[in-house]
């Protein structure tokens, strides 16, 4: 994102290299067949450490995906980024039965093509981060 509007998008199937287990199929609807041509993790890794550079990163429950990236060797230089986590923001300023991220989509009528894929729910996470953030604001 950049003043507020979607710049620039990453994305690539990766070939987890084992079995996808039938539940995660069920989830995002990927099946083993659609990555089976698809890069390893670590082909693809560089690609996105350039990509990411020293950009700001939001996420919804952020911690989550950062240990498992850096469990794969990923280098975030943590240290020196900000770093915003949707999750938190929301429990702080939205009053809800819960705060998951399909909960809050659908409270603040995000549009989202295909859940549960990458790209679309990164560009989600990033308009609800917009929208706390105004809310914050006013807090």
């Amino acid at each position: 994102f950049k003043d507020g509007k979607v710049y620039d998008t990453f994305n690539s199937l990766i070939n987890p290299q084992i079995p996808i287990p039938p539940s995660a199929t069920m989830v995002h609807g990927i099946r083993d067949a659609d990555v089976a041509d698809s890069p390893s993790l670590w082909e693809v890794m560089p690609y996105f450490e350039k990509f990411i550079g020293d950009s700001t990163l939001v996420g919804h429950n952020v911690s989550f995906d950062l240990n498992f990236l850096l469990r794969k060797g990923m280098k975030l230089n943590l240290r020196d980024r900000k770093i915003f986590d949707t999750l938190k923001i929301a429990r702080k300023y939205v009053i809800a039965d819960n705060h998951k991220l399909e909960t809050m989509i659908y409270k603040f009528n995000i549009e989202v093509d295909k859940r549960h894929r990458a790209t679309d729910d990164s560009i989600a996470t990033g308009e609800l981060f917009l929208k706390l953030l105004d809310i914050a604001k006013e807090a």
